[in-house]
């Protein structure tokens, strides 16, 4: 067995999401394929690569060794620039792995485990894989029984960033940077048009958050909040024209003064 075989065989280590886990190989006529949006969207496609894998085509012919994966119904799970590679290069079908997946969530799993086997995600690529897979824990959510904590809780981490890393074969701090980028619209695009990478855009965003501008809109925001807060309270508390008058001109000031360090209303 060559060492891309083996590879092949590491990567397509099958799980309990499959109903038929070895999968039956098979001869299928590329314009039978289709493509499902699910999976379609988690990857793009890489003109460069398809046109380098082409020409390996048209020299070596296709790779049996490396079959692409599609479900009962034909869709491409795996190997969607290698079809597309095959169709350039003038093929009538390619060697296919057939598998039947339990549900859609199994398809989109074995599509991005086999993508991270690879190790071949750019920073674009993982900020797609997150918004599929990561699950993050909401702030302030309901803690555990007692009875989960102690020393068998310490044994199986609780940690959503730990478990999205595992998933996409990344760390955990890689996880957790790209979480904090995934939320600045314009650093998120940078990584998305591979201007950035998730690190160099990370970097960008603490140093924002670290300026006098931002530590300022970061305490004028607190206050904002405490004082309408304030507010609330003393509209239960019966009449308070005078003091709700004051804080009403205080939470002016201080929008006011937001707008000026470069925010927006808090």
């Amino acid at each position: 067995m060559s060492a891309k075989t083996k590879n092949v065989t590491k990567n397509s280590k099958p799980s309990e999401s499959i109903s038929n886990k070895g999968g039956t190989k098979e001869e299928v006529q590329i314009r039978s394929l289709k493509e499902t949006a699910d999976v379609k969207k988690l990857l793009k496609k890489d003109k460069a690569v398809i046109a380098k894998i082409a020409a390996d085509i048209l020299k070596n012919g296709f790779d049996d060794a490396t079959p692409i994966v599609i479900d009962s119904d034909n869709n491409i799970i795996d190997g969607h620039q290698r079809v597309a590679a095959a169709k350039k290069a003038g093929l009538k079908s390619v060697p296919a792995v057939r598998r039947t997946f339990k549900t859609k969530g199994a398809v989109v799993e074995y599509a991005v485990r086999t993508q991270t086997a690879r190790r071949n995600l750019s920073g674009g690529a993982l900020l797609k894989l997150l918004n599929v897979v990561d699950k993050p824990k909401p702030k302030g959510g309901a803690q555990k029984p007692k009875a989960e904590s102690g020393k068998a809780g310490k044994k199986k981490s609780g940690s959503s960033s730990l478990k999205t890393a595992k998933k996409l074969g990344v760390s955990k701090a890689t996880v957790e940077r790209a979480r904090a980028v995934n939320k600045d619209t314009a650093l998120r695009k940078k990584v998305e048009k591979e201007e950035l990478t998730v690190n160099q855009a990370y970097k960008q965003l603490m140093a924002k958050k670290a300026s006098p501008d931002a530590k300022c809109a970061k305490a004028l925001k607190q206050a904002v909040k405490f004082i309408t807060d304030c507010r609330k309270i003393l509209a239960k508390c019966g009449k308070s024209t005078g003091e709700n008058a004051l804080l009403k001109k205080l939470l002016k000031l201080l929008n006011a003064r937001l707008k000026g360090v470069g925010t927006t209303k808090g």
